[in-house]
């Protein structure tokens, strides 16, 4: 499947299949037949909003929700889980949709093309473009602005370092004097 548009939100609810039984194995190979009930399996919603992935995990006793920029998922990869296809890494967790099977390959795909191109267009990746981008739109607009100075005939007033407060220059003034005459006297200024 083709990933999701970019300004387009899609909620999946991922529930494992395996969880339930392997629960029920842990508890009673541990005394606890309970355990299936208690927390009980974990459900998944995953939302894939423009700017950011909302993870939203419940259980019988809890519900936690993460916020996560797409520039900070760290590494999301398919993921082989006992033989079965799950996806995740990083700080998404690792999730499993169903029994991780065929049948649930399309669906990973989706996801997974979805969530690495807008980590590539969001995150570091996306903005050092972004910043590449603005610095040859600010080259071709210093260009077409020197050309119109030339044109003009302006002069360019001397270039100050950003680091150089406005008002205040690296080095002092040249004291200029200037004479000035007048009939029967003369005045200096300096």
């Amino acid at each position: 499947m083709a990933a999701l548009p970019d300004q387009e939100t899609k909620t999946y609810h991922i529930v494992s299949s395996w969880e339930p039984i392997v629960l029920c194995l842990a508890g009673a190979s541990f005394g606890f037949p309970c355990l299936m009930c208690f927390p009980g399996p974990t459900t998944h919603e995953l939302t894939l909003a423009p700017e950011e992935v909302i993870l939203t995990s419940s259980n019988t006793c809890t519900t936690a929700k993460r916020r996560l920029p797409y520039g900070e998922l760290g590494g999301v990869d398919k993921v082989q889980n006992c033989g079965c296809d799950a996806f995740g890494g990083g700080s998404l967790g690792v999730l499993q949709p169903g029994w991780g099977g065929a049948e649930e390959a399309p669906l990973i795909s989706e996801i997974l093309a979805t969530l690495k191109r807008r980590q590539q267009s969001r995150g570091d990746q996306g903005q050092i473009q972004r910043a590449e981008e603005a610095n040859v739109r600010m080259q071709r607009l210093e260009s077409k602005l020197d050309a119109i100075i030339k044109h003009m005939g302006v002069s360019v007033p001397p270039f100050v370092p950003a680091s150089v407060p406005i008002g205040h220059s690296t080095s002092p003034p040249p004291v200029q004097h200037m004479t000035t005459s007048m009939p029967g006297s003369a005045i200096q200024r300096a």
